[in-house]
């Protein structure tokens, strides 16, 4: 190789140059064995063994453990430490002193809209609410049985009441379960609807 300043080295001094650097790095790469006695191969098989049957955090006690979080009322793991977030309520102001303090609410964080979200719980509700007209020949029927009563008694009290609340005639008013008659079940019974007014 020629060491004037402005000439490149020739393609067989760049040859010459990595071969020699090949030859480092395979002397370099051999690396030591080492003997490991059968006493060490029989421990470390146990421990994998032993680690093979842990839970989840016992392969992975990096993660941390599951946990209620008592902000949230949700799991999480441990290592994620929650704070409750304070709202300003309102300024005390001492008299004497004229030292103030600032009184802080805790913002309830537990609603099922607030964990879920209220997407979870949109649409139609599974049991929908009664109607007004329900309700009021519940409250009928209650008031029409004693406070024990059995299922015939039970029975009459609703006719009685669809009769007063003159719902007998007409055909349909909703779905009512009725309570089983001597170990059978009845099946459902219909009630009218109102009736419209003129007839």
């Amino acid at each position: 190789m020629t060491n004037e300043p402005n000439k490149l080295p020739s393609y067989d001094d760049i040859m010459a140059l990595s071969a020699d650097n090949k030859n480092d790095i395979a002397e370099s790469d051999e690396r030591p064995k080492f003997k490991v006695s059968e006493e060490i191969q029989k421990i470390v098989a146990e421990t994998l063994e032993g680690i093979k049957g842990r839970s989840f955090y016992g392969r992975n006690p990096e993660l941390g453990k599951m946990i209620k979080c008592p902000v949230h009322g949700i799991r999480h793991r441990d290592t994620v430490k929650c704070e409750p977030k304070y709202a300003y309520d309102y300024t005390l102001e001492d008299v004497e002193t004229g030292e103030k303090t600032e009184v802080l609410r805790v913002l309830p964080g537990t609603t099922r809209n607030q964990v879920v979200g209220a997407a979870a719980f949109k649409g139609k509700r599974k049991k929908p609410h009664m109607s007004k007209r329900k309700l009021r020949f519940v409250q009928l029927v209650r008031s029409l049985l004693p406070d024990e009563y059995t299922r015939q008694e039970l029975l009459n009290a609703r006719r009685k009441a669809t009769k007063l609340m003159g719902m007998a005639d007409c055909k349909s008013f909703g779905v009512m379960l009725r309570p089983e008659v001597k170990g059978k079940s009845v099946g459902k019974l219909k009630f009218s609807s109102i009736r419209k007014m003129g007839k």
